[in-house]
């Protein structure tokens, strides 16, 4: 799950719809409708966003409180790093 999550982000394909934060230690869900009609059934194989949120949340993503978009980190999780990701 995470590999495939950093590869939609690294992609470039769904930048409009997903893409890293400016800090690179966390990522944006900018259109939740464009990324559950577009990116999860042709990347995760689901098909509704709260699906993935609970996913995300088993993989111990945290949401950021007080953000106007879907915003999440991992500790573990960091743009371009995929090694890191894997452990």
């Amino acid at each position: 799950f995470p590999v495939k999550l950093l590869y939609v982000l690294e992609c470039g394909e769904y930048e409009d719809i997903i893409t890293w934060a400016p800090n690179g230690l966390s990522f944006i869900i900018a259109d939740t409708k464009q990324f559950e009609d577009r990116v999860l059934p042709e990347v995760f194989k689901e098909a509704k966003f709260a699906s993935f949120q609970r996913k995300l949340y088993r993989w111990a993503f945290t949401k950021h409180p007080r953000t106007e978009q879907s915003t999440y980190s991992h500790p573990n999780f960091q743009q371009g790093n995929f090694p890191l990701c894997m452990t």
